[in-house]
């Protein structure tokens, strides 16, 4: 997605797919009238973290063994 697609997908509230953010889970709108600076920060903060490993992660690695 990247930085701009994260933002647009902040802003707007829909990802690029089409999908809307449920505000239980992703509170956008809380946080969508931060400035550009703001959300570049945010953004670059999540990319920093560890990945997660999901339940599909775990099969797919589990099938290459």
């Amino acid at each position: 997605m990247g930085e701009e697609g994260f933002i647009k997908t902040i802003r707007s509230g829909v990802t690029p797919e089409g999908k809307k953010l449920d505000q239980k889970f992703m509170p956008w709108q809380n946080i969508a009238q931060q400035d550009d600076e703001a959300l570049k920060a945010i953004y670059t903060y999540l990319m920093a973290q560890p990945k997660l490993e999901t339940p599909k992660d775990l099969a797919k690695a589990k099938s290459e063994k």
